[in-house]
């Protein structure tokens, strides 16, 4: 491979695009860590509620860009190449651990029960050490490999389901600024997670004009999101 592959129009655009989103995510993390979380525990509260909500909200965003970086260079620059399976495995590792701490923070301020608190989150977490540490022969690309279906397409669903459903029950359950505020988060993380499937698709497919959309109706869904977080009380 060369040095600096060579790279077409569209998939420069793509790729700017997708820089954008990292930017975003790297600015939603400053926001919601320095500007909130710590602000708060540095005017004396504990590490509690509202607190760990924006935290684990905040490290969410860090380890989508981070993984999201990785994507880059595994889905644009090294054309999916065996020798590089690293990167992706990298990629994927981020993204299950982002989604281990979107579930810390939807577990820290719903649930009571211990169980739950520390169930929904272990299992993106197991998730992501089985990217970074299973043999290369095992994980294996494509649903030839039973652990990476498993994985990627049921237990990635799975919560791609689950989360933005708990926030519609609790927006069910509620009124006023909750209710406004977890309806936001629930649409936001399912327009997030559609453009993600859209990009997917449209890579293996070489779908120009999808591969462009996906990261403007990522940038979308993290922008709802952030608005249904800000609103939370």
């Amino acid at each position: 491979m060369p040095l600096v592959p060579y790279v077409e129009l569209w998939q420069s655009v793509a790729i700017g695009f997708w820089f954008v989103v990292i930017a975003y995510e790297f600015l939603l993390f400053g926001y919601f860590v320095l500007l909130k979380a710590l602000r708060l525990m540095a005017g004396g509260e504990r590490p509690k509620g509202n607190t760990l909500f924006y935290l684990f909200f905040g490290i969410f965003f860090l380890l989508l860009a981070i993984g999201r970086g990785f994507f880059i260079l595994w889905d644009f620059y090294v054309n999916a190449d065996p020798a590089y399976l690293w990167a992706w495995r990298i990629g994927e590792a981020f993204q299950w651990a982002a989604l281990t701490f979107i579930s810390l923070a939807i577990t820290t301020r719903i649930f009571e029960n211990r169980f739950l608190k520390l169930g929904v989150p272990i299992v993106p977490a197991i998730c992501a050490f089985f990217f970074l540490f299973l043999p290369n022969e095992i994980v294996v690309l494509g649903s030839s490999s039973a652990v990476i279906f498993a994985l990627n397409f049921v237990i990635a669903p799975i919560y791609a389901i689950v989360i933005p459903a708990i926030y519609l029950y609790v927006a069910y359950q509620s009124a006023g600024v909750i209710r406004n505020s977890s309806l936001l988060l629930a649409i936001g993380f399912l327009v997030y997670y559609g453009g993600r499937v859209l990009h997917t698709v449209s890579v293996e497919a070489t779908n120009v004009a999808a591969l462009i959309l996906a990261p403007g109706i990522v940038i979308i869904g993290l922008m709802i999101m952030t608005a249904g977080a800000i609103l939370t009380k």
